[in-house]
């Protein structure tokens, strides 16, 4: 999950914003995943998701991936956006949606798991490569708005910078560190209180059209991504709740070229530490700028990369699960006073 941004060499790369349209003042994120100990039940139960995405006022923007986490369990998502906050509130109180979450089981080999939240636009920040993501076919919010080359990048901090709530808040953790739940979950229905600014990033970058550089970012760049959000799935004295590293699939469940990693902070200081100071982040850094210092005059580059940074302000997250391992996504938070469970 590199931050491509935050270095001077990076300035060979033109970078983009999204700039959002005329109205839009939050943007509901989603995640909606199904858990079990084989991808194909993990595929299946995923889609028992899918009817309620058909409802009306459903998501503006909907994306399906794959990742197997730290308890070697297979976690199938979908990644859902409301760009009309009015929308998805009409949306969630139909009764079919309503009532999807207390007929799940909580027994049997699977689990599910949903974590959504509220963020106004002035708590988010985008970064992409591409200056054209619809041309591009580029999942995430970029396709609900229109690209402005981006100022301010080229420096560690920038990313802040480019949140225009930083002008006024310091983003402090509500949560400043934890230790991961010994707390059996299985066989449970839980839902955690999310503690306040904690951060969510998610970084994609996509090889489907990539003819001069795919198989060198495959080559030299994505092992080492990987490995740095497999890093932070082991070491939550870094501050990371969460990190997930996706192999990107169509909606019906087939593999495409192209990847994203999604990680938690408790908060966005915590990030930054992570991205400026860890061995682990660092090397991915570098392993990019290795790349970026090949190219030749008159080359652009075709491996379109992007990420959208969101610091949810108090109450603005709801996190459920259903039979899910204790080391799921907000779970491992179980034993803070934060987290409530009703079983």
């Amino acid at each position: 999950m590199t931050q491509q941004v935050d270095t001077d060499d990076e300035q060979a790369v033109e970078l983009w914003n999204l700039e959002w349209p005329s109205g839009v003042i939050a943007v509901q994120f989603a995640q909606f995943g199904a858990q079990a100990k084989t991808a194909a039940e993990a595929a299946a139960a995923l889609e028992a998701y899918r009817p309620l995405f058909a409802l009306e006022d459903g998501p503006v923007e909907l994306n399906r991936g794959v990742f197997d986490d730290a308890e070697s369990y297979t976690n199938a998502l979908f990644i859902a956006y409301w760009t009309d906050t009015a929308a998805y509130d009409r949306w969630l109180r139909q009764d079919a949606v309503q009532g999807f979450w207390s007929q799940l089981p909580v027994d049997g080999g699977v689990g599910y798991w949903q974590e959504i939240v509220l963020v106004p636009t002035e708590r988010i920040d985008t970064l992409y490569t591409p200056d054209d993501p619809v041309a591009n076919d580029q999942p995430g919010v970029a396709q609900h708005g229109k690209m402005g080359v981006c100022q301010a990048h080229g420096y560690w901090g920038a990313a802040r910078h480019r949140i225009r709530a930083s002008k006024k808040d310091d983003f402090a953790p509500q949560l400043a560190s934890y230790e991961p739940t010994k707390q059996e979950t299985h066989g449970r229905r839980i839902s955690i209180t999310v503690p306040g600014n904690v951060c969510i990033a998610r970084h994609h970058e996509d090889w489907r059209k990539a003819e001069v550089f795919g198989d060198v970012y495959l080559r030299n760049v994505a092992g080492i991504k990987e490995a740095g959000v497999k890093h932070l799935e082991r070491h939550p004295e870094l501050g990371c709740v969460s990190a997930r590293e996706i192999k990107g699939h169509d909606l019906d469940g087939d593999a495409i070229n192209s990847s994203n990693s999604i990680a938690c902070f408790l908060s966005l200081g915590h990030l930054e530490t992570w991205t400026r100071a860890d061995p682990s982040h660092l090397a991915i850094h570098d392993a990019f700028l290795e790349v970026v210092a090949q190219m030749k005059p008159g080359e652009t580059w075709d491996v379109p990369m992007w990420h959208e940074v969101y610091v949810i302000p108090e109450g603005n997250a709801e996190a459920k699960y259903v039979n899910c391992h204790n080391r799921t996504g907000f779970l491992t938070l179980l034993d803070r006073q934060l987290a409530t469970a009703d079983n």
